[in-house]
């Protein structure tokens, strides 16, 4: 059935890839801009508008993790499919947290001239994809304890 709840689950886990899609995620601080990173770009807020480097990794990975999830809620009648397409999310959501929180602001962004020597400061919507990620290793597991009760049935008749 599909009002269970992990339907709920891969819901919310939805709507938090969807707002990590739109929402700011951290920012750089120089002398002389304000720079603003979000899932598809870094850009100079100050001025113009510039984009001074492209994020879309960030985006594109959000963005098939929310299909994902809708395509594991209308799995509801293959549970172990449903099972290994949460734990490949789980998985792919890991990737975008380290994505958001390590490569882009510590590897990347630091060898632009621009921004060199400045720090970037993550924003509390960074962490959107640990809840999404959280929400999926929930639905795995009611997704399992599903299973096994069906299996328990199975063997009572």
């Amino acid at each position: 059935m599909i009002q269970r709840v992990q339907t709920l689950f891969l819901i919310l886990a939805v709507a938090c890839l969807a707002a990590t899609c739109f929402l700011p995620l951290g920012d750089i601080t120089t002398d002389f801009s304000y720079y603003e990173y979000d899932a598809w770009s870094l850009h100079d807020t100050t001025a113009d508008q510039q984009i001074i480097q492209n994020t879309y990794i960030i985006g594109l990975l959000s963005a098939i993790l929310a299909v994902l999830a809708v395509v594991a809620v209308f799995l509801y009648k293959k549970r172990p499919a449903q099972s290994k397409l949460c734990m490949a999310a789980m998985f792919l959501n890991l990737i975008l947290i380290l994505f958001i929180s390590t490569i882009y602001p510590d590897l990347i962004f630091k060898k632009l001239d621009v921004i060199n020597g400045n720090e970037a400061r993550l924003s509390p919507w960074c962490f959107l994809p640990l809840c999404s990620a959280l929400l999926f290793y929930l639905a795995s597991k009611f997704i399992n304890k599903d299973e096994k009760m069906v299996r328990a049935a199975d063997r009572l008749r």
